[in-house]
């Protein structure tokens, strides 16, 4: 094999590439100050995104292309700013980095037919704390905080990261996010809501097939809601880890009012906490199929119902091949699990109990698992069932069977 001959730079050379680094570092590393005088973003374009939006002096808000630092928006509407920059994007999509803040809302932010849109903040906050660690995006209105749709498109790929929706209440009947219309692969991660009707809404619906198909939801915090987290039309989903607690109604919804297609199907729960929800941790409810919790999940201290329930809420179809397993249901009014009506339920390797805990306040568990006379196929195997107030395990229904 040769030798291969290398060249050695001139000193003009080494002088100028010296020179290039040196203010490629300044530029990345610091906001400067545009020919307006305005605030800068060259900072932003270490974070990959195509447009910064950040807070300057005087309660100003600016939206600035990390490619070429020109200014996209600005002014002291937080809602105006960011939707100029999510509306700055190509139907292809890119990100929209907010630093961190609290952004004050006016208007529902939007996100419309973008494949791949991200939109990022610094880190989720956290309620009890004020929620000002990171980027946190509030509205004193009744308003849906953030609205993704796919109307023309089934949208494909969009993902929200690091920030914390707050909003004007728990009875607001109002979404921290609303998921409408047809999309596919959603991702939220590390996401909080607090303070909302539902926290994260994945609606589906409207014209054509309307249903969201395979959404990601990692490490999310919906808590302290009406709801934390409500799935209607949804097709194999997956909520992994995170905290679904404090709510007036369920930590975790799943309930269509629809059969067929647009039915919920097919969705993963693994590894949640749901604690002192007014009406239980998570509900199995109309229309449901597939329906897998397990993973160590968490579900105690309901004042009203019951860690998990499976019961055909909306009158439709009831649940069907249903699966909870190798959970952890406690100090419920009712029962940890309860199956008032469902078809084809395995309640497996899960422990029901009612017993003293330093953060859950025990209701008074009377059943462990609680089998209704209209469930048909349930299967009880190797679950512990320990101080409950009447009975570890109750079946009435005459398909209900241990193993």
């Amino acid at each position: 094999m040769k030798d291969r001959k290398i060249t050695p730079l001139t000193n003009n050379g080494t002088l100028v590439m010296l020179m290039l680094l040196i203010g490629g570092i300044v530029a990345a590393s610091s906001f400067g100050r545009d020919s307006a005088g305005n605030p800068a973003a060259q900072g932003g374009a270490l974070s990959g995104a195509g447009c910064v939006v950040f807070q300057g002096d005087a309660g100003q808000i600016f939206a600035r292309s990390a490619i070429d630092d020109r200014l996209i928006a600005s002014g002291s509407d937080a809602s105006h700013v960011i939707q100029k920059a999510i509306d700055s994007l190509p139907v292809t999509g890119g990100k929209v980095y907010i630093a961190a803040g609290s952004y004050q809302l006016t208007a529902t932010l939007r996100i419309e037919d973008k494949h791949g849109a991200h939109l990022e903040g610094a880190a989720r906050g956290i309620m009890f704390s004020g929620g000002r660690e990171g980027t946190s995006l509030r509205s004193e209105k009744a308003i849906d905080l953030l609205h993704i749709h796919g109307g023309k498109l089934k949208m494909a790929g969009v993902t929200i990261s690091n920030l914390h929706f707050v909003g004007s209440g728990k009875d607001n009947g109002k979404a921290g996010i609303l998921i409408t219309g047809n999309s596919d692969l959603l991702s939220l991660h590390q996401v909080g809501a607090n303070n909302c009707g539902v926290g994260f809404h994945f609606k589906g619906a409207g014209p054509g097939a309307g249903v969201i198909d395979a959404p990601q939801i990692q490490f999310c915090d919906p808590q302290v809601n009406g709801i934390g987290l409500k799935m209607e039309h949804c097709h194999y989903a997956k909520v992994v880890g995170g905290e679904f607690s404090d709510c007036e109604r369920y930590g975790i919804m799943l309930s269509s009012s629809d059969s067929g297609h647009r039915r919920c199907g097919g969705t993963k729960v693994i590894g949640v906490t749901a604690v002192r929800n007014g009406d239980g941790g998570i509900l199995i409810g109309s229309n449901t199929d597939c329906i897998t919790v397990t993973g160590g999940c968490d579900f105690g201290g309901s004042p009203r119902g019951s860690g998990v329930t499976v019961a055909n809420d909306q009158g439709g179809r009831p649940p069907h091949n249903i699966i909870i397993s190798n959970v952890h249901a406690y100090n419920n009014k009712h029962a940890g699990v309860h199956v008032k009506q469902g078809q084809h339920v395995l309640i497996a390797q899960c422990i029901c109990s009612g017993h003293d805990h330093v953060a859950v306040h025990n209701h008074g568990q009377p059943y462990g698992i609680d089998v209704g006379e209209q469930a048909e196929g349930v299967l009880i195997r190797a679950n512990i069932t320990h101080s409950n107030g009447k009975q570890g395990i109750r079946a009435e229904s005459k398909d209900g069977k241990e193993g």
